[in-house]
């Protein structure tokens, strides 16, 4: 009996782990090469670093924890492309990616970040960048109970 509780505990332990997948991703902007190492089961863990012609003019450690996907559109209409990099914290429920938006000929790092954010490209002329905001189940039920009177 002992020895069927132990390998069942054992063989749960196995079952349930997370592996350490880490992800490799790189692309390109302009003349500068964007890599990404990621591991979605470690919050905070990713690495970005921007080379150009080799050499690594830029980097951050330990700001997210996934890649999710990347954007390189014109969003003003200077017929410059930005990029907007969509990367996931994972360590919280109410901050589902964090959007970064560079514009190379401006400066290397981040113009803004935005929490939540996401790219609307329903029109082509258009493309907008908007964000929504995800509220605590607790706030919500003292918003109903609230408007309710109960």
């Amino acid at each position: 009996m002992t020895k069927t509780i132990i390998l069942l505990l054992l063989s749960s332990f196995s079952l349930f782990a997370q592996d350490d997948s880490i992800r490799n991703t790189s692309f390109k902007y302009y003349d500068y090469e964007f890599r990404l190492t990621s591991n979605s089961n470690q919050f905070f863990a990713g690495h970005l670093e921007v080379n150009k012609d080799g050499k690594q003019i830029y980097q951050w450690d330990s700001n997210f924890s996934d890649y999710i996907s990347h954007d390189i559109i014109d969003l003003d209409g200077d017929g410059s492309k930005e990029l907007l990099l969509s990367l996931s914290e994972g360590s919280s429920p109410y901050v589902y990616n964090v959007l970064y938006l560079f514009d190379i000929k401006k400066s290397i790092k981040p113009l803004y970040i935005i929490n939540n954010g996401e790219l609307n490209t329903s029109k082509s002329t258009e493309p907008k960048i908007g964000g929504y905001s995800r509220m605590s189940p607790s706030v919500l039920g003292a918003w109903i109970y609230l408007a309710v009177g109960i």
